[in-house]
């Protein structure tokens, strides 16, 4: 793999006892650390109050979940406060459901199995893993078009379904998008890289310990952008 194409890598995960503050850490709404010492704060269901007072704290960045989810005046609120590049828009995803029903109205002649949905995606899940039926590429445009400047996706991909999927979320949206795993489960992150065109990557802190082969992407030269 050439070194133009390695990703960034960061680590996200909780606050844990005696260790190091994760790159991204994954707020549990009480968490009262050095916020300034974070690249960014991840809130998965904690509410704008909340991620107000992480910004006042000195995060650099936060990425509202399920809040923004179920209220997207959230978003334009905080940029309006905050401005664009602290605010970004969190999303746990999974490969959506599909349903098939037969049409037999439009047409008296013929009866017509359709599907529930024309192509592949993921759709966008509550914090404790709900199904919400929201297309997970259309609510990223939503979100970034109220203001937010970048989003981080956890999804598991398993196939080349989904990475055909990710590689879609990365042409239209570019290094505004992180992707994570959102479970353990073994993943293939080259794959990720090289055929789901992953840019930039979060993974937890017992995957990063565990696999030399994202210690080796993590420690490759390249040139890092800004987060």
């Amino acid at each position: 793999m050439d070194t133009e194409a390695l990703p960034d890598i960061r680590i996200l995960d909780h606050a844990l006892d005696h260790a190091p503050l994760p790159h991204f850490l994954i707020d549990d709404g009480c968490w009262l650390g050095d916020a300034a010492a974070l690249e960014a704060a991840v809130l998965p269901s904690q509410d704008e109050s909340r991620a107000c007072a992480l910004l006042e704290m000195g995060a650099p960045r936060i990425y509202l979940g399920e809040a923004a989810l179920l209220d997207s005046g959230v978003v334009a609120r905080l940029v309006a406060r905050y401005g664009s590049d602290r605010i970004g828009v969190y999303a746990p995803c999974r490969r959506m459901e599909v349903s098939w029903s037969l049409e037999t109205k439009s047409n008296a002649d013929f009866k017509v199995v359709t599907p529930s949905i024309c192509e592949p995606t993921w759709e966008v899940l509550l914090a404790d893993g709900t199904p919400t039926g929201t297309i997970a590429s259309w609510w990223l445009g939503a979100m970034i078009a109220f203001g937010a400047g970048s989003a981080l996706l956890r999804a598991d991909i398993g196939d080349d379904t989904d990475l055909n999927i990710c590689a879609g979320l990365m042409e239209t949206y570019g290094k505004r998008l992180w992707l994570s795993p959102l479970s353990r489960a073994p993943h293939s992150f080259g794959d990720w890289v090289r055929w789901g065109k992953a840019t930039r990557l979060a993974v937890d802190r017992a995957t990063y310990e565990a696999r030399d082969d994202v210690r080796a992407l993590a420690a490759a030269p390249q040139i890092r952008e800004a987060a």
